[in-house]
């Protein structure tokens, strides 16, 4: 029986990098999670070699992958010293990233804050390490964004709520979700329902969704703090003039 064929070193090559990109210097990432992320920048890769792939990184003390083998699914992320985990940037760009970071939470889709996760860890960690960037890391407390009235706590709006709702609008997709009505209003929980989710309005602490009714057409808008289950589906709709 002939053997399979052995896959370029270019591939294979090419694979490592894909991966290793979606590893962060903080947050575990699982298998599935890094495929996940794979294949929806395009790119055509097994879990199965996402896996092979991550058992020789972590076994080789050079790359310096970390795994969290505790529980399972296993966890894995980028070791202080890897050679990967290593990027400087200049001091504008240390800015743009801390300013990015710290008022853009809710205006990007949580696909992008996933890739943004790893420059943002290294220009943190390029901040507290090199003294020459104490007024880029002390920018931060230098401006401020202030409300007409006196502030409020925000209300708590949980990632998974918040990562689905965003992907949702980001890719089109029609969200399934369960929705608690403001006691004011003499509605209870609407149980679950299908929208559009067309936009995202933040108005002062909180986040609204800008969504349609799936088959009413009804214009709505859902504090995502109410929101108490979402998920994104693999329907796709068509957004209405004037969003799209």
């Amino acid at each position: 029986m002939e053997k399979p064929p052995r896959r370029p070193a270019k591939d294979q090559t090419l694979d490592y990098l894909h991966i290793l990109g979606k590893l962060s210097l903080k947050s575990w990432r699982t298998c599935k999670d890094i495929h996940r992320s794979l294949v929806d920048d395009g790119v055509n890769i097994s879990r199965k070699k996402i896996y092979r792939a991550l058992k020789v990184m972590r076994e080789d003390p050079e790359i310096g992958v970390e795994v969290s083998d505790g529980s399972i699914p296993y966890g894995y992320r980028l070791g202080k010293n890897s050679p990967f985990a290593r990027q400087e940037f200049s001091a504008q760009e240390l800015l743009l990233l801390s300013l990015s970071q710290a008022y853009l939470h809710f205006q990007l889709p949580a696909k992008c804050l996933e890739s943004l996760e790893l420059f943002f860890d290294q220009a943190e960690r390029q901040m507290k390490s090199d003294s020459k960037f104490k007024s880029v890391s002390s920018w931060r407390r230098k401006v401020a964004v202030v409300p007409n009235q006196l502030p409020f706590v925000p209300p708590r709006i949980t990632n998974r709520i918040l990562k689905e709702v965003t992907d949702a609008l980001y890719l089109d997709k029609v969200l399934s979700l369960t929705y608690e009505a403001a006691e004011s209003t003499g509605k209870s929980s609407a149980g679950e329902i299908s929208v559009l989710p067309l936009g995202l309005v933040q108005q002062d602490v909180r986040i609204y969704l800008v969504c349609q009714y799936e088959g009413s057409g009804e214009f709505r808008h859902l504090a995502l703090h109410r929101i108490e289950t979402a998920r994104m589906t693999e329907r796709s709709f068509t957004p209405p003039e004037g969003f799209v």
